[in-house]
């Protein structure tokens, strides 16, 4: 933008937040299925339409098993 030169960039929104899924002030799923399946559908989305999932997993929720089994059925999904 300085340089005032066109930039090749591409946007990817993003699509999913862990807090939103798990947590009881957003929609409260905690980590079972129904948190999963939320997770899935989104990339399953995004997957049909050729898009990207881009995902942010805050550090802070690597604090318990259930944080780090949750994230790695939603990657490896």
């Amino acid at each position: 933008p300085a340089a005032r030169e066109e930039l090749t960039l591409r946007l990817r929104p993003l699509m999913a937040m862990e807090c939103s899924v798990i947590a009881p002030c957003y929609m409260g799923l905690g980590y079972g299925d129904e948190a999963f399946q939320t997770f899935a559908r989104l990339k399953d989305t995004c997957r049909a339409h050729g898009g990207d999932f881009p995902l942010l997993w805050h550090n802070s929720h690597f604090g318990t098993p259930e944080d780090y089994d949750l994230y790695t059925s939603v990657l490896s999904h």
